[in-house]
């Protein structure tokens, strides 16, 4: 993907906030994917919302209306 996007582009990723066991390694891959093209940022979506149960239904992964 990034390849067809380039490295003139601003491209953003966000971190998973999923209770999940896979959780884990998919943000190191982000981050270590991240180091490869210095037009990449990581929001750390994990660590904004983990805090914050009430942004999400249930299954504490879908945002609530």
């Amino acid at each position: 993907m990034m390849r067809v996007l380039g490295r003139n582009r601003r491209v953003y990723f966000l971190t998973a906030r999923e209770p999940r066991s896979w959780e884990p390694i998919v943000n190191q891959r982000l981050h270590a994917g991240a180091q490869r093209w210095p037009n990449v940022r990581i929001i750390e979506w994990h660590d904004i919302a983990n805090p914050h149960s009430d942004w999400f239904v249930g299954d504490g992964v879908h945002l609530t209306g």
